[in-house]
C-alpha cells in the first residue's frame, strides 16, 4: 500500500460499495451502490480511477474481459484483496477508537 495504512475516504466508499455488490462487479454497478447507500452522487468516471488507484496499491484486482457485442473495450471486473479487507478493517478500528467516548453535545455543536 501507499503512504499511509488507511485508505481515504472515497477510497473506503468504493471498496464498502464493492463489498456490498459482490466480488465480479464492475465500476457501473459499484457507482449504483454508492448513490443508493450513501445518497451521494458522484461522477462515474471518479469510481473508475478510484478502482484503478486501488488496484495499483494492491487493495483491489480485476479481470477484464471481453464484452459480448464485439464493440467497445473488455469490461473490467473487481474485487477486494485480502490487503483491501485488512485495510478497510484498520480504518474501521480506527474510526471507531476515535468514536470512544466522544459525546455530541445536544445542540450539535
Amino acid at each position: 500500500m501507499g503512504k499511509s495504512k488507511y485508505p481515504g475516504e472515497f477510497e473506503q466508499v468504493v471498496m464498502l460499495a464493492l463489498a456490498r455488490v459482490g466480488d465480479g462487479a464492475y465500476s457501473v454497478p459499484v457507482h449504483a451502490e454508492i448513490l443508493e447507500t450513501s445518497g451521494r452522487d458522484v461522477a462515474i468516471a471518479s469510481v473508475y480511477v478510484t478502482l484503478s488507484r486501488l488496484e495499483n496499491k494492491g487493495l483491489v484486482a480485476s479481470v477484464a474481459e471481453p464484452r459480448e457485442e464485439a464493440t467497445g473495450r473488455p469490461r473490467r471486473f473487481y474485487s477486494l484483496t485480502a490487503g483491501g479487507w485488512d485495510a478497510l478493517q484498520r480504518s474501521r478500528k480506527m474510526i471507531d477508537s476515535m468514536w470512544a467516548g466522544v459525546e455530541v453535545p445536544e445542540d450539535g455543536r
